[in-house]
């Protein structure tokens, strides 16, 4: 279930209407993202940890862009282009506020980096037995 062709194109669709939608703030993009998929806020700790998990994702596909595999440099380099995710063959789009998602590089409203890391968020979201279960 967790990764099912279902839930990654519904995952990657929440995860452009989070970003064209949802306040700038991570913070309240958390909030957002848990009243529409869960019904409830988000708690401080799941804030937290989503915060935290946000941060490394995006270190790590930082760290799988192209752009960073660049000879010599110390760092990696940050890229806007659209990131293809190998592990999911998820092909990331870039998020045009009006229009939605397109194919073309990223847009203003938010980098390709952005959108794979909420992706994987939503992804665990829409996941959870919270979600599946009514209680």
């Amino acid at each position: 279930m967790m990764n099912s062709n279902l839930l990654v194109q519904a995952s990657e669709k929440l995860a452009e209407k989070l970003l064209a939608e949802a306040a700038p703030q991570d913070e309240l993009r958390i909030q957002w993202l848990f009243e529409r998929a869960l019904g409830r806020p988000a708690n401080a700790a799941e804030i937290d940890t989503i915060l935290e998990s946000l941060r490394v994702l995006e270190q790590q596909f930082l760290e799988m862009s192209p752009a960073s595999k660049h000879e010599g440099s110390g760092s990696p380099a940050r890229s806007t282009d659209s990131l293809t995710l190998s592990a999911d063959a998820l092909h990331v789009k870039s998020v045009d506020g009006d229009s939605g998602a397109t194919d073309e590089p990223v847009g203003q409203s938010a980098t390709a980096l952005q959108l794979s890391s909420w992706m994987v968020i939503c992804q665990s979201v829409l996941a959870s037995s919270e979600f599946m279960y009514v209680q």
